[in-house]
């Protein structure tokens, strides 16, 4: 009974790569002063979008491209 339970064991055991497949292909950021305006217009080449940064010291703009042609999901907050 011990030896299939090991040999089970040992054939189903895998490692959960569950989490390492969700992390994205690539990242990048870039440092830039907020415009005087605090308009700032972001553009992947097909899609472009605007928004107003906060006031603030320190604005914080992340910004995800899902696939080419997919509308950009831009989220923001300012730090203080």
């Amino acid at each position: 009974m011990n030896l299939a339970t090991n040999m089970y064991n040992v054939a189903t055991n895998q490692a959960d790569t569950r989490t390492w497949v969700t992390l994205p292909k690539q990242f990048q950021y870039a440092r830039i002063a907020t415009p005087a305006n605090h308009t700032l217009t972001l553009s992947d080449g097909m899609n472009s979008q605007s928004l107003t940064l906060p006031a603030g010291k320190i604005n914080v703009v992340y910004v995800k491209s899902i696939a080419p042609g997919v509308p950009l999901l831009v989220n923001q907050f300012a730090l203080n």
